[in-house]
């Protein structure tokens, strides 16, 4: 049986169960944050500035590379 490498978890190249799948996101889902604890409910959109500098500063580093994602 060929596995395909993931990052903690190997999964076989022809497939899996249905059940299975399901069963594997509904633990992996268990482990998000609750919606009610989402730090997104306590932020803010006002920005001052030195939140706009660090925002500035830091653009360069999330671009998307290109060579990676050509569609983008």
């Amino acid at each position: 049986m060929l596995f395909a490498s993931g990052s903690n978890v190997s999964m076989p190249l022809e497939g899996l169960a249905s059940s299975l799948v399901e069963n594997m996101m509904s633990i992996d889902m268990g482990n998000d944050t609750p919606p009610c604890q989402d730090f997104g409910q306590f932020s803010t959109t006002m920005l001052d500035d030195s939140i706009i500098k660090l925002l500035a500063d830091a653009a360069p580093y999330n671009q998307a590379c290109v060579e990676e994602s050509p569609s983008i």
